[in-house]
């Protein structure tokens, strides 16, 4: 048993958040089904402007499970005005780690997502060009 590392770095894109989207994927093995996983999850959540506060979460899912241990959740700070309106928006690198139990061996499926909650919320939300690192380490 080993840890399996995913890192990288994107060019930076917008995503529709009102619709399915995917920030991070990441493919891996686990090799027995005894064991338990140890997720490490480090980038930034990043999203486009609203008129009110309102609440970002970054989910990671397993398999298409949304895992809520490792949800980082982000209250959405001010931008600034532009003209008359303030705006609000999120802007903050984060680590997550938390561990995933009864998985079966076998090949699985790391993602993560935006989820936002509010009103008057922004649709777009960005996968950011900043560098990530996935780490799904196989313990006791």
């Amino acid at each position: 048993m080993g840890a399996q590392v995913f890192t990288g770095q994107v060019q930076e894109y917008w995503v529709r958040v009102d619709l399915p989207h995917v920030l991070r994927s990441a493919d891996f093995v686990k090799e027995a089904a005894d064991t338990r996983l140890r997720v490490t999850y480090r980038d930034k959540g990043q999203t486009g402007f609203g008129l009110q506060t309102f609440t970002a979460t970054v989910v990671v899912s397993v398999d298409g499970v949304a895992v809520p241990l490792l949800d980082t959740v982000f209250d959405a700070g001010s931008a600034g005005p532009i003209g008359a309106s303030e705006l609000f928006r999120v802007s903050s690198p984060f680590t997550t780690v938390g561990y995933v139990s009864g998985l079966a061996a076998g090949p699985h499926a790391f993602s993560s997502a935006y989820r936002l909650a509010g009103e008057n919320l922004p649709v777009v939300g960005y996968v950011p060009g900043s560098p990530y690192f996935i780490e799904i380490d196989e313990v006791p």
